[in-house]
């Protein structure tokens, strides 16, 4: 059946310059079988047909459509029909998620968050970081950029160099989530109080 989904982005340069030229080289023009599942393609065979750029909406053969929007936008231009699946690409604001998440109350709950957890929120940490550690419907999938069919060697050696603070390092070359440390505690109590007298 049709699939109406949405995919999240920080602002208009990351939609632009990132996300819609990697949808434009990627996205099968034709219906067609990738890995023996079938793709429907484009509207109209080509991506100037099923490209809405007013409503930022790419259109599929099959009436399924991809909606883009940005975390820049306000939370009611986040509001609408229902959506079959959303696409966070970085960590969203606390509104814009709950706003997004609200949009797929009729038709089950598939979110997916691609993010590297450098400057997380504290919700994105409890409600899909540790949330994965006890819900099965909740998975996380640490992938190290060494994975990226793209970054050769020299890249991968510069990065590592690069990044001389072990956090910095897990999250960015890891995914893993981190504190960076420094004159910032991980946790408030009277061990680490100090009398000023």
């Amino acid at each position: 059946g049709r699939v109406f989904s949405r995919v999240l982005v920080q602002d208009e340069g990351v939609l632009d310059s990132v996300m819609l030229e990697k949808f434009r080289v990627m996205t099968p023009r034709k219906p067609c079988k990738i890995n023996g599942l079938p793709f429907c393609g484009l509207r109209g065979g080509n991506w100037e047909t099923a490209w809405s750029p007013s409503a930022r909406i790419l259109h599929f053969t099959d009436g399924s459509f991809i909606e883009f929007k940005t975390y820049k936008q306000d939370r009611q231009s986040h509001g609408g029909a229902q959506r079959h699946f959303v696409w966070f690409d970085e960590e969203p604001p606390l509104d814009i998620n709950e706003e997004n998440l609200a949009r797929q109350t009729t038709v089950g709950i598939n979110a997916i968050y691609t993010f590297t957890p450098l400057n997380y929120a504290q919700w994105s940490y409890k409600t899909l970081y540790q949330r994965a550690q006890t819900d099965p419907d909740v998975k996380i999938i640490f992938v190290p950029t060494s994975a990226n069919e793209f970054a050769d060697t020299a890249t991968l050696k510069f990065l590592e160099d690069t990044y001389s603070d072990p956090a910095e390092r897990a999250a960015r070359l890891y995914g893993q989530f981190t504190f960076l440390e420094g004159l910032v505690y991980k946790e408030y109590g009277d061990h680490n109080y100090v009398d000023p007298w």
